[in-house]
């Protein structure tokens, strides 16, 4: 009796095992993906989808590396597969693109399949050719140069975001959970940044309007800072604002304020127990 049950218990613990490992993500699978990413494209082909004139870019996905830019036309090139399709078309002047992923989002017929690299370039003619650019991803870096927008929202749960070149008129709003935020050579204006897990750089950039960001663990870095513009730091970690200088507290937040006469344009930095330097 009791070797029928040992028997019986190793045969469906392996048969448990096998089930969690093709079907649980382990803690590389997102590494992974973006591993094989650039391997994985040389086998799914690229397809390019040409489009008539849009001036707005809405994007809903779940994994996938997104680049938007300045090109020869207003064009879309997609890389997918057969476990998952991304779908682009032009809706009333707005350029609306989503996945269609089938099965389990780690599983053997999800993104995270051995041979899935999704990506998607977008390209418009001109720098001002586009109003608004609103993104959401669960799984994927985004990068967006060389534009004039009035507004720019991206949402990402794990992914980092770069910002080259651009000027945002209105509103630039940043959010996610695990990943970096990089912005260079750019004019923002009233930007609202957020990250959990991850830095947020702004280098040789100019700030306009009121700014927030907020980290939790990461640290913020800008380089070659405006003195014209009103400042308002805090943390737990170190603290630098050009020439002045502050050791964090692990149990409650320092600060360092620097006002700039007769400007209304406002930095406010927010981190949790992260460094936050200004220069």
């Amino acid at each position: 009796m009791k070797k029928s049950f040992k028997f019986w218990f190793t045969i469906i613990m392996t048969s448990l095992t096998l089930v969690l490992v093709e079907y649980l993500p382990n803690h590389n699978s997102i590494n992974e993906v973006h591993a094989r990413a650039e391997k994985a494209s040389l086998q799914n082909p690229v397809r390019t989808v040409p489009l008539a004139k849009f001036n707005k870019i809405d994007i809903n996905v779940a994994a996938t590396d997104v680049h938007i830019h300045t090109g020869d036309r207003y064009q879309v090139k997609i890389t997918d597969n057969k476990y998952a399709t991304i779908s682009a078309e032009n809706n009333q002047g707005t350029l609306k693109i989503r996945d269609h992923g089938q099965g389990r989002p780690f599983g053997k017929r999800g993104w995270a399949n051995r041979h899935c690299a999704l990506a998607i370039d977008i390209t418009v003619p001109d720098k001002d050719s586009l109003i608004a650019i609103t993104s959401k991803n669960n799984a994927g870096n985004f990068k967006v140069e060389n534009l004039q927008l009035r507004k720019l929202a991206i949402d990402t749960d794990a992914g980092d975001c770069k910002l080259l070149n651009m000027q945002i008129k209105r509103q630039g709003r940043v959010s996610t959970n695990d990943g970096d935020i990089k912005i260079s050579s750019s004019q923002l204006n009233n930007l609202n940044f957020k990250s959990k897990d991850g830095n947020i750089t702004i280098n040789h950039s100019k700030l306009a309007g009121s700014n927030l960001v907020k980290i939790n663990l990461g640290n913020f870095t800008m380089h070659q800072a405006s003195r014209k513009i009103n400042y308002r730091l805090a943390t737990r970690g170190k603290l630098k604002l050009f020439d002045h200088k502050k050791d964090g507290d692990c149990l409650k937040k320092v600060h360092l304020t620097e006002a700039a006469p007769c400007n209304k344009n406002t930095l406010k930095v927010t981190a949790s127990y992260g460094n936050v330097g200004i220069n």
